[in-house]
This record gives structure tokens, C-alpha cells and sequence, in this order.
């Protein structure tokens, strides 16, 4: 819906906008598996819908011969920061920047990663003792051993280590420790970025999913009238969904597919 140039002022000031959940897709049996821990939908749920503060909101004119036009616009830097403030209010064991090497999870300030995930801190914490002390381990184990959990953000992985007696004083090398898994793997992505981005977070699943069980993937994406407010050439609900439908074959990982609008 277009509008003019009263209307289009009256957008471009404003600060806030609710934020709401408008269309959901599951792939892979990602239902099932939400409705085995239904406390990731409902803290997923209270994210997502839910009054951003502080968002850009702006217009752009637009003109024919007979007249000119102004169309609604949404930048997206403050849309991602804002729904990242809510995940953080809704789940306190949250991660952000998930990146993945040889079967270690890392949450970090690095970008290309995923953007938030939630991991069992235990597992994590002995498959990395395995990558560093284990039966095939990197030829600088103990530095990078204590160079990882000498970092100010690594106080839940020491206690990890410390509960699990993960000594490198007391253990021998060479041998890998077992840890069960008790807690779900996810892995999240919000994306309004170009649709090509798409396919980028596909194949970081894949990389992932060969030397990992992922749970789930969360994605969420714009729709209804915010994919609009974006740009015609960003992600949307309706493309993403496409998109996964013909790698479903191929992706193991059970995937929740989320469509959100702003009004």
C-alpha cells in the first residue's frame, strides 16, 4: 500500500512496531521434535511476538508521470538487533555467533556463523578435551586447551571442565573421554539478508551435519507486509520455504521455518 507525503512522514517517525509470528512451516518432523520440548516453542514464541523499540523505520518516493508516491520502509540493522535482545530476554542459556569446527561448538563476537543456538555445554566442553587430549589430537592440544578456556567468556565451559575432572594434570592424553548429550542441539539463523543467503546457511548446515546431530534449525525470515518494507530482492517467507522444500532431500536436520511481520 502506497502512500503520501503526510502519511509518509507519519512512518518515518515512528520508533517502535509489534513484532508478531505470521506463518510457520516444519520440515523434517520439526514439529515432532518441538512438541518433545515444548519450552523452545514457547520461549521461540514470546521472542518473537512482541513491541521493538528504537527501529528504523524511513519511506522512499517513488513517481510516474501523474504523480509521485511514497512506499514504507524498514531497515533491517535495528530489526536484528532488537529481535536478538528479545531472544536474549527469553532464554538465558542462549548463544550468539555459533560457529563450528571439527566438532566443537564456539559462541563468540566473530560473524558467519549462526546467529544464536543452544548446545549442551557439557558435551561441547569433552569434545573439545577430545580434540585437544583425545585419541587423534591437534599437535598444540594443551595451548589451545588453555588458551580457549583462559578467555573471559569461557567461565561456563571451566565449570564444565571442573565438573566433569577434565584435568590435563590428572588425564592422560590419547584417550577420548565420553560425555552423553542431554540436551538438544539448535542452531538459529534471522534472516533478511539477500535470498541468496539462503543457500549459504544451507550449506553451513550440511558442514555441520557431517560430524554432528543438529536437533533443529531455526529460521525466521520476513513475511506479510515486512517483506515488503525490506526489499523485493531480500529473503521472505514464501522464497525460504521454496528454497527448503527442494533441500529437503538433502538436509538431515529437522528445520522450523518462521515467517514474522511488523505493524
Amino acid at each position: 500500500m502506497t502512500m503520501n507525503a503526510i502519511q509518509a512522514k507519519t512512518w518515518a517517525s515512528r520508533k517502535s512496531g509489534d513484532l508478531k509470528i505470521v506463518e510457520q512451516e516444519y520440515f523434517r518432523h520439526a514439529n515432532a521434535f518441538l512438541d518433545n520440548h515444548p519450552y523452545i516453542r514457547k520461549q521461540m514464541e514470546n521472542s518473537l511476538n512482541v513491541t521493538l523499540l528504537n527501529q528504523d523505520f524511513s519511506s522512499k518516493e517513488r513517481k510516474t508521470k501523474t504523480r509521485s508516491y511514497y512506499k514504507r520502509r524498514l531497515k533491517t540493522p535495528a530489526l536484528n538487533k532488537a529481535i536478538r535482545r528479545s531472544l536474549k530476554t527469553s532464554f538465558t542459556d542462549m548463544k550468539y555467533e555459533l560457529t563450528f569446527e571439527e566438532g566443537v561448538f564456539y559462541d563468540s563476537s566473530k560473524s558467519g556463523g549462526f546467529d544464536f543456538g543452544l548446545y549442551d555445554v557439557s558435551y561441547n566442553v569433552t569434545s573439545f578435551w577430545n580434540y585437544c587430549y583425545g585419541r587423534r589430537p591437534i599437535f598444540d592440544g594443551p595451548a589451545r586447551w588453555n588458551k580457549e578456556l583462559g578467555k573471559r567468556n569461557r567461565n561456563e565451559w571451566k565449570l564444565a571442565a571442573y565438573s566433569l575432572k577434565l584435568d590435563p594434570s590428572k588425564l592422560s592424553s590419547g584417550e577420548n573421554q565420553i560425555h552423553k548429550k542431554s540436551k538438544p542441539t539448535v542452531i538459529g539463523e534471522i534472516q533478511f539478508g539477500n535470498w541468496g543467503l539462503v543457500y549459504r546457511d544451507i550449506l553451513k548446515t550440511i558442514k555441520i551435519e557431517h560430524a554432528e546431530n543438529v536437533d533443529l534449525l531455526i529460521y525466521v525470515t520476513a513475511a506479510g507486509n515486512l517483506a515488503t518494507y525490506i526489499s523485493s530482492s531480500t529473503v521472505n517467507f514464501k522464497s525460504t520455504k521454496k528454497i527448503f522444500e527442494d533441500f529437503q532431500n538433502v538436509l538431515s536436520t529437522p528445520i522450523w521455518l518462521i515467517g514474522v511481520d511488523i505493524c
